[in-house]
């Protein structure tokens, strides 16, 4: 097997984890599902990957990479608000996202959510390398993106079009000043 062929085999069965994953839950992700799913010999999936939780880590790891690209982190956005609604559209977006991974993370291993960690150590850098943000709204804003989407997750019917839509206007236009002044009116 070659270099290429050893790369595709190695993403073909990482798309195959992550859909399994997402269709019946992290505990279905093992050895056999993989191989099933995948179509890729039994000796092939463990070749690349010889244990579950060295496959679940290579999940996890390729999701955060996709997260980041489609963040754009290399090509910097110029404003707090640009970075912001960047997070939104790819934290929510079912097309973009592939933190269902994160699921799969948060029901094994809690190592398995570094690469994860990685990212989100990587947002706070370019945050608090940009003087004209307030680091502290950012965070909440990112938290309650975060939350949002769990709980889209979680309990879907909770949410319709027009609800979603005004919670991310409402955080979009968050500031600690307008926060304030609501908390004391």
């Amino acid at each position: 097997m070659t270099h290429d062929e050893g790369k595709k085999t190695k993403q073909v069965i990482l798309q195959a984890a992550l859909e399994v994953a997402r269709s019946q839950g992290a505990a279905a992700v093992t050895i056999d599902a993989v191989v099933a799913k995948s179509g890729v010999s039994r000796g092939g999936v463990t070749h690349h990957y010889p244990k579950r939780s060295l496959l679940l880590l290579a999940v996890l790891d390729a999701a955060a990479d996709r997260h980041r690209a489609a963040l754009s982190i290399d090509t910097p956005l110029s404003s707090e608000r640009e970075r912001t609604q960047c997070y939104v559209t790819t934290t929510l977006d079912d097309k973009n996202n592939d933190r269902d991974a994160l699921v799969l993370g948060l029901a094994e291993e809690p190592a398995v959510l570094e690469p994860w960690k990685r990212l989100n150590r990587e947002l706070d850098e370019i945050e608090r390398a940009d003087p004209r943000v307030d680091e502290v709204a950012v965070f909440i804003r990112r938290l309650a993106i975060d939350g949002m989407w769990w709980s889209q997750k979680s309990d879907p019917s909770r949410f319709d079009a027009k609800k979603t839509e005004r919670l991310l206007k409402s955080i979009l236009n968050w500031t600690p000043c307008t926060a304030g002044r609501s908390l004391a009116q």
